[in-house]
């Protein structure tokens, strides 16, 4: 069938309906949030547990949605254990004939996931901003909104404006970079005063002597400690725990293995052997976190079990490996892994996770692994291998400068199979599969 549009009627024999004048409009101005100005339809902060949806406006399959003042959601309050994610959405309905503002409800879960947005003929709903709801919270703050304006849960009309008002992202990424100068100064002052208490003439002068005489190796500046009679020796790996003047245990190793097991695992345990390994996530933390650690390699090695909590490694430089098995994969879970400004390298292999978010990293190598929720890496370059991308929204998230291999992966359910927001993908051989094959935005690439 043939049609056409739009022509002068006579005597009532050319009446045209709202849905014709939709599909032309739609057939030159995309699905989105119109970018000016940048904050149109931003999800903010509130009081309490209210969040604004500030003044903007929307096009949706060629019908038009505006918002001329903020308009306040309350979200429901948080569980006390578990956590939720929820979704801020414009939904245009055929059925309703009308376009609104809506809050999707997550269920809760120790690994939350956003709830899926419909997209049919009946429903068309565009993802403004998700909202983790985490156990316990009372107030509802920035950091807890992630934008997804410009994912392709969403997406800005173009085409009918003249130039893309880019203030807002620009703001934000601006407060990131000066928190992060700022923590990073404050982290660097702070190692500079412990490496002055450390290096008094006693001690500057036992590694002098070392160095003048050769010696093979000295793997840290902690490994050396008074004796009983305070005398200047060599500490012994993995035995000897330093203390500074500021009282910081400094635990020297050349490499270590820390042993974790869900199931039989104790936390008075030393977790240096997998009879004596430790049983939760935030006694790992401890080790590797809270203490100053001079390391060069550091294993990992999860047991079988289903694991609790966030996996957290940040500011380190050496060589971290999280390590499961590939005969049992499936059956190590892990919650959230989050990897933050690690000067060195840190790898996962073989274990399954919900979340993997790396950010300010030098090489993130992730192996065999199953990933059910999300794998972003933020400024950060890595590989990911034969691993298992399955009901994530963005698929392999690259942000932000990163360059990373996608190699031999594969999984299903995923919004985007690759994610490339400013960065580059570089992908062989088979693909994660998602509803969009792949997202490239603000300069993103992604070569075969």
């Amino acid at each position: 069938m043939t049609t056409s549009a739009f022509f002068n009627s006579r005597d009532g024999d050319r009446m045209y309906k709202a849905e014709v004048f939709a599909e032309y409009f739609a057939s030159f101005i995309g699905n989105g949030v119109f970018p000016n100005p940048s904050t149109g339809l931003q999800v903010s902060q509130g009081d309490g547990m209210r969040i604004n949806v500030r003044a903007g406006r929307a096009w949706i399959n060629g019908y038009y949605f505006n918002n001329d003042s903020d308009y306040v959601f309350t979200l429901n309050g948080s569980d006390g254990v578990l956590h939720r994610i929820d979704r801020i959405i414009v939904r245009w309905s055929l059925l309703d004939r009308e376009i609104t503002l809506a809050v999707k409800r997550g269920s809760l879960s120790v690994a939350p996931i956003a709830p899926p947005i419909q997209r049919d003929g009946d429903i068309y709903e565009l993802a403004l901003a998700d909202v983790a709801i985490n156990a316990g919270v009372v107030t509802i703050t920035q950091a807890n909104i992630t934008d997804l304006r410009l994912s392709n849960l969403c997406g800005i009309v173009h085409g009918t404006v003249e130039q893309v008002d880019t203030t807002t992202i620009f703001n934000q990424f601006q407060s990131w970079f000066e928190t992060f100068t700022t923590e990073e100064t404050a982290a660097f002052n702070e190692w500079f005063e412990n490496i002055r208490d450390i290096l008094d003439e006693n001690i500057a002068a036992y590694l002098l002597s070392l160095i003048e005489d050769k010696q093979d190796k000295i793997t840290a500046v902690g490994l050396l400690k008074r004796d009983s009679a305070g005398n200047i020796v060599p500490a012994v790996p993995g035995v000897d725990y330093l203390q500074s003047m500021t009282g910081v245990a400094r635990i020297c190793y050349d490499t270590i293995n820390y042993y974790m097991n869900a199931v039989s695992g104790n936390d008075n345990n030393d977790g240096l052997t997998a009879a004596t390994a430790w049983r939760t996530i935030d006694r790992l933390n401890l080790a590797i976190n809270e203490y100053d650690i001079y390391l060069r390699q550091v294993w990992l090695r999860f047991a079988a079990g289903t694991y609790t909590g966030v996996l957290t490694i940040r500011s380190k430089s050496g060589d971290i490996r999280i390590e499961g098995s590939s005969s049992i994969r499936d059956n190590i879970i892990i919650p959230s892994i989050s990897v933050l400004y690690n000067s060195g390298n840190v790898g996962a292999n073989y274990i399954t996770a919900g979340q993997i978010n790396v950010n300010m990293t030098q090489y993130i190598d992730v192996f065999g692994c199953a990933v059910t929720s999300a794998l972003t890496i933020t400024g950060s370059n890595g590989r990911v291998e034969s691993s298992v991308i399955r009901n994530t929204t963005n698929g392999i998230n690259v942000r932000a400068s990163s360059v990373v291999h996608s190699i031999s992966n594969t999984g299903t359910g995923n919004g985007s199979d690759l994610t490339s927001y400013a960065a580059i993908i570089i992908k062989n051989g088979t693909q994660p599969s998602g509803t969009t094959a792949e997202t490239k935005t603000l300069g993103g690439q992604i070569f075969s």
